[in-house]
């Protein structure tokens, strides 16, 4: 242990890759869990695959602590991931995070470690994912998994909204032509198409002041394919859990599209409005 002064995130990660000693690096945030298996199957899959340097793993489905919020992120992340691995035994990704990583020391030979002008956590992750993928391929694999235990819902929506305007801001900066068609290997189809129209039903709101039934009708057919849009999502929730359940998740999954459209747009005014191509949070 290095006890240092409190100097962020980044800082101490860095601080730790220096003084390590062993050839794979392996990252936990706070609020995991590490099943009995997860560094087994880190160690396992460095030996097997020799092209592997960055490895990833999950979140498990079962949640430390029985709140809606745990339980419902858990299990949203949970299908996600199912839905974007397909039963593959690994995807290449864009986007790195370091809540369950492992990466081999080399690496960090030929890359400076994280950015430690970042303040908060999430940016910092994004920005060193952005840098490796010059060079290094970054990899989940489907079956390593940790717990991971998340705050209320405001917290969480208030982190979401924090991390889509750093990520999104790199995004908008990259000049790296294979990210983006790694980045569908990142977020589901789902949930693009529901950020889509949640915009969209924000901005028919402006409709109400010219013909309030026009609106109405708008909205209706808006929210109809939300619906239709996330039925898997909610047929399992119900699998999962209950219908009653399934419900609260339409409304917390609903809720959790506005802070990225926030960040989204955010990030939009900052980088290109603004013109703060360095901004961090």
């Amino acid at each position: 242990y290095y006890k240092i002064e409190k100097s962020g995130v980044a800082a101490a990660r860095n601080i730790g890759i220096r003084e390590s000693k062993g050839e794979i690096l392996v990252f936990f945030d706070a609020d995991v869990i590490l099943q009995k298996d997860t560094i087994e199957k880190f160690l396992k899959y460095f030996k097997e695959d020799k092209d592997a340097y960055i490895i990833q793993g999950r979140w498990s489905r079962k949640s430390p602590v029985p709140t809606f919020s745990s339980r419902f992120f858990l299990l949203k992340y949970r299908y996600n991931f199912k839905e974007l691995c397909k039963n593959k035994r690994r995807i290449e990704v864009a986007n790195l995070e370091s809540g369950c990583l492992a990466v081999r020391k080399e690496v960090f030979n030929d890359f400076k470690g994280f950015d430690e002008e970042y303040r908060l956590s999430g940016g910092e992750e994004h920005e060193l994912g952005m840098r490796l993928l010059t060079d290094y391929k970054i990899y989940y694999y489907s079956d390593i998994f940790v717990e991971h235990e998340f705050g209320s819902i405001l917290k969480t929506l208030i982190k979401i909204y924090r991390r889509t305007i750093n990520f999104s801001v790199l995004s908008f900066k990259t000049d790296n032509k294979n990210f983006m068609e790694l980045h569908k290997n990142s977020v589901p189809v789902q949930d693009k198409i529901s950020v889509i129209l949640i915009f969209l039903l924000a901005c028919s709101s402006i409709l109400a002041f010219v013909n309030m039934k026009f609106a109405l009708s708008i909205w209706g057919t808006l929210v109809a394919i939300y619906v239709l849009n996330i039925a898997k999502f909610l047929t399992y929730l119900i699998r999962e859990e209950n219908i009653l359940f399934a419900i609260k998740g339409a409304i917390a999954d609903f809720t959790i599209m506005i802070p990225r459209i926030l960040g989204l747009l955010k990030s939009y005014y900052v980088f290109y409005i603004l013109k703060q191509k360095d901004h961090k949070i």
